[in-house]
């Protein structure tokens, strides 16, 4: 009896350890399963992904093998956003406990991230920089911010919608156009001060334009 009393420890004992160094993993789909929003590559090889719960995916072999990364458990959808010309990575990421968008920055393509910048607004979509290295971001209720600090600092320029704004892009220093929704089209011809609506043939969504 002692010897069957002792077995039965042993072996209750071994199944506890066992699974308690287990972890939790994607099976399928791989290498995770949450949506996509965003997916950029930065040359040949370094691709960089992001999307909802605030995840940040990252591959350096053409897309072979990934890593994944979260900036926050809080983060929902992240927003990415790459500058070729000064290597620079920005991603907005939505904090669904204090409502609103944090900017973050990597200089080292996704490996580190820094916080610059809290936006009091949720939806914070896209970001653009002119000619004269003047950013600007837009996002949801029809809000435009302008940076002069590479992002430190930002200023809410008067916008005139309060459609959700998807992407932003900029020709030069002067002239630039922000789509979004209901077919929401706004151009700009004196750096981003002051913006018009141009008359769209479409009230659907908006996603993206280029140049």
């Amino acid at each position: 009896m002692k010897t069957r009393i002792v077995l039965i420890v042993f072996f209750i004992g071994l199944y506890y350890e066992m699974f308690s160094q287990e972890e939790w993993y994607w099976q399928n789909p791989l290498p995770q399963g949450n949506h996509i929003r965003k997916i950029i590559s930065l040359d040949e090889n370094n691709i960089v992904a992001g999307g909802l719960k605030g995840f940040f995916l990252k591959s350096s072999d053409a897309g072979i093998s990934w890593d994944i990364s979260y900036l926050s458990q809080n983060f929902s959808g992240s927003e990415l956003k790459y500058f070729s010309s000064d290597n620079i990575l920005f991603a907005f990421v939505g904090d669904l406990v204090v409502g609103g968008t944090i900017l973050y920055k990597s200089t080292d393509r996704g490996t580190s991230w820094d916080s610059l910048y809290y936006f009091d607004n949720w939806g914070m979509a896209d970001m653009d920089k002119n000619s004269d290295n003047v950013f600007f971001a837009v996002g949801g209720t029809g809000k435009i911010y302008k940076s002069t600090s590479y992002g430190y600092d930002w200023d809410t320029i008067p916008s005139v919608t309060n459609k959700y704004l998807s992407e932003i892009i900029f020709f030069d220093n002067q002239n630039g156009c922000i789509v979004g929704d209901d077919g929401i089209i706004l151009r700009t011809s004196d750096n981003g001060n002051t913006w018009t609506i141009i008359q769209s043939v479409t009230t659907e969504w908006l996603y993206a334009l280029d140049f």
